[in-house]
């Protein structure tokens, strides 16, 4: 038997057999959910045109009749979509007609609850923490916010994220941040975007005024900005000029260092190229953290500008494999083209001509007179054409290894 079923305005077919005269109403259950794609354990209510219940006993009798109508609701809500298409609904054949029905607004009074919730914790943060009234009072005065106003705004909240949810709270707890901001300041709301709050935090891209601000605190705090009271502000240096501490075994001293970077000047095989530049890697670090001698780290070791892979042997052994690879997993794909992107928006210069042409040569190119070093250096100079220099201070190529 071919039963006509009804899911709001979606209509189909279920094949009900009729076995020893008798429907079988767990199976006719079953192929409706499988036919609508409903969830398997979504729980169904049958009820005829006048709102009795039908159940597993009489189900079969009821159909064997003929012209019976049934509603069909889920287990929560019977909802406005099903009252509206029982009453207006016509029995044209001999068959049984269902109309089932889902509460489609469930999901919608969710988000309501959910963004008026947001709304009110934003109110709440706002009232409670300090600065966050003049913010109120603002909008409430003029019906926006200026630019210094939403960054206040934005830092009370992000404060109060971090207290509540650590500094990395979930996407779900920053996007109901930023719903809550445009729920109780609209205007505020981005009316070219989906939801309207892309711009205080876009969970596909993790971008926006939290995310950045977020960023911020968190790079401080590595940085050592959040301080406690106790602590002394005797900071050591960190960046190129830090002496960490390595451990590399097998390290050359004195005339055998000499040696071996005389070698290093004349050899062409790859493989004793590294191995003595992993030799020499102690001596090298202290002509990188002495100011007097740090500009004569490419004429000491000229192999870094035609040899790839010397700097990430080195930052490896300064470092680790994991950190290494984060800048890895990123150069090629990223990272280096933007760079020559941006580095062909300076002056054109000779050595700058070279570096572009460089860092753009196929790989495998033996060098020549126009690309005089291999791409991963050209580019990491081209960056550092790209780095302002440190107040009072002039920066050569040569810094940047």
């Amino acid at each position: 038997m071919l039963v006509q079923v009804k899911y709001c305005e979606e209509k189909k077919y279920v094949k009900l057999n009729e076995v020893e005269g008798h429907f079988n109403f767990g199976q006719f259950s079953e192929k409706v959910i499988e036919r609508f794609c409903l969830p398997p354990d979504v729980q169904l209510t049958f009820k005829d045109a006048t709102g009795t219940e039908v159940d597993a006993e009489i189900f079969s009798d009821l159909l064997g009749q003929g012209n019976v109508v049934l509603t069909v609701f889920s287990n929560d809500e019977f909802s406005d979509c099903s009252r509206s298409s029982a009453s207006d609904l016509s029995f044209s054949s001999s068959g049984s007609t269902i109309i089932m029905d889902e509460v489609p607004r469930k999901k919608l009074r969710i988000e309501d609850l959910r963004s008026m919730s947001a709304k009110q914790l934003i109110e709440d943060v706002l009232r409670s923490k300090s600065g966050g009234e003049e913010v109120l009072q603002e909008y409430q005065t003029t019906e926006t916010l200026t630019d210094a106003t939403r960054r206040q705004m934005v830092n009370i909240l992000v404060a109060h994220m971090i207290d509540n949810h650590g500094h990395l709270p979930t996407k779900a707890v920053r996007e109901d941040y930023a719903k809550g901001i445009v729920m109780l300041f609209p205007s505020l709301r981005d009316p070219y975007s989906n939801k309207g709050y892309e711009h205080f935090y876009d969970a596909a891209s993790n971008t926006g005024y939290i995310s950045w601000r977020l960023k911020t605190v968190q790079r401080k705090i590595r940085r050592g900005y959040a301080m406690s009271p106790n602590t002394s502000t005797d900071i050591s240096p960190r960046g190129p000029n830090f002496q960490r501490t390595v451990n590399v075994e097998r390290q050359l001293d004195g005339s055998a260092c000499q040696e071996a970077i005389s070698l290093l000047n004349h050899t062409t095989d790859k493989s004793l190229i590294f191995q003595k530049m992993r030799e020499t890697f102690h001596y090298r670090q202290k002509l990188v953290n002495d100011p007097g001698r740090s500009d004569n780290i490419l004429s000491t070791f000229p192999r870094f500008l035609d040899t790839k892979g010397l700097v990430d042997q080195d930052f490896t052994l300064l470092f680790d494999e994991e950190t290494s690879a984060r800048l890895l997993q990123k150069w090629d794909v990223f990272f280096k083209p933007n760079v020559i992107k941006e580095a062909k928006q300076l002056t054109s210069t000779p050595e700058l001509r070279r570096l572009v042409q460089s860092a753009e040569s196929p790989i495998g190119r033996d060098f020549d007179e126009a690309t005089t070093y291999d791409q991963d250096m050209a580019s990491l100079l081209l960056l550092l054409h790209l780095l302002p220099p440190s107040p009072g201070t002039q920066v050569s190529k040569n810094q940047c290894v």
